[in-house]
């Protein structure tokens, strides 16, 4: 429905579009399959007996609300908060998991950075990185979780390529300049012959 009121929006000055009839018409010829066909097949029958004179923005607005009724999953809440209590991070996949974890506590109609929620993302971490987080400076904020396991998940991903023989240390290892311990002599100065 969201991608058709997108098209709808779109081509508002298109003829024909900002009859809600015309809108019902063309939702219900995107909607194909058994599992839908009987409530389609219904929708169009009262769709034809509504007269011109009676083709209002009610019509378009009854449309939609019995198609949220028909399609709208109830339980998409509890199914949420059921996945939230199952979803773990899998390493060092963090990224995805902060974008999973956001997504999934939205659906569950919880809020993000409640104390309730900083403890459910820890414990959907690895034990090492998890440990990694609660270290002193102990966080507060669900930002500061999440930049200090994406800080620990890092230093671990270095580590191992470090100890693995993988020189290709990618963004965790920034090359410094060393400093020159040994040289004395001011710049532009040589040596003595």
């Amino acid at each position: 429905m969201n991608e058709v009121e997108k098209y709808l929006t779109l081509n508002y000055d298109v003829t024909g579009f900002n009859s809600p009839k015309k809108k019902v018409v063309l939702v219900l010829t995107f909607m194909q399959g058994p599992e839908v066909e009987e409530w389609t097949r219904g929708m169009l029958q009262w769709i034809q007996q509504i007269p011109d004179e009676s083709n209002t923005n009610h019509v378009w607005r009854v449309f939609q609300q019995r198609f949220y009724r028909q399609f709208t999953d109830t339980q998409a809440d509890s199914t949420a908060r059921k996945e939230l209590t199952q979803l773990k991070m899998r390493f060092p996949d963090i990224d995805s998991y902060i974008a999973d974890f956001k997504q999934t506590v939205r659906k569950a109609l919880y809020r993000l950075g409640s104390h309730e929620m900083n403890q459910q993302f820890l414990s959907g971490l690895p034990r090492d990185v998890a440990e990694d987080v609660m270290r002193y400076p102990t966080p507060i904020t669900y930002q500061e979780h999440t930049k200090k396991a994406l800080a620990s998940v890092q230093s671990k991903v270095l580590l191992q390529n470090v100890f693995r023989g993988n020189r290709n240390f990618g963004t965790f290892a920034p090359q410094q300049q060393r400093p020159q311990w040994n040289n004395t002599r001011p710049q532009g100065q040589s040596s003595p012959q």
